[in-house]
């Protein structure tokens, strides 16, 4: 169903969730990113108009700052709409009016044990899940090997930023067993 990778390691077998690994890279580059202030922004030609719940809108506008140190601009528009007016490059294929939903509602289930530390990694958390490709996604074998590549530079290359396992292994022994060998 087109959701893993399946390898050859020295050690054996290798099965590898395309989605969490690519989930992974894309957590480490976006923080690394966040780190030496080296944020790409995508401007938008037509900025995009998201409607929100009274309370999700200030949710948002209360963490434009934050936002904005991870590409988005975001101003209030009208009764309950919020304008955005770019989105962290590398995410033009993300539903950003569901992603600014999901973040709104991050802060309103926090509400007055808001940790800004926390705050940040969970706008990095949900940039890296809504950008990743997803199970059923269909890559090549070059795109692949450019994952498992990008992937071995993480420097915690066996969890998603959720804990999810990225690779599970399963040892040379262990399959000779299964085949009767």
């Amino acid at each position: 169903d087109k959701t893993f990778i399946v390898a050859e390691s020295p050690e054996g077998l290798v099965l590898i969730d395309q989605h969490v690994a690519h989930e992974r890279v894309l957590y480490d580059r976006f923080k690394k990113a966040a780190e030496k202030q080296q944020v790409e922004v995508q401007p938008l030609l037509t900025p995009l108009v998201v409607e929100l719940s009274q309370q999700e809108l200030h949710a948002v506008l209360d963490q434009a700052g934050l936002l904005a140190e991870y590409g988005y601009d975001v101003e209030h528009f009208g009764d309950q709409s919020l304008l955005v007016r770019s989105v962290p490059s590398g995410m033009e294929n993300v539903n950003h009016s569901s992603a600014l939903k999901e973040f709104a509602a991050e802060v309103i289930a926090k509400g007055g044990s808001l940790n800004i530390e926390q705050l940040r990694d969970d706008v990095l958390i949900m940039m890296s899940c809504k950008a990743a490709i997803k199970a059923g996604d269909s890559i090549d074998l070059a795109g692949s090997q450019q994952l498992i590549a990008d992937l071995l530079r993480c420097d915690n290359p066996y969890t998603c930023p959720h804990g999810r396992p990225v690779v599970l292994q399963f040892g040379i022994e262990s399959l000779r067993r299964m085949f009767g060998r």
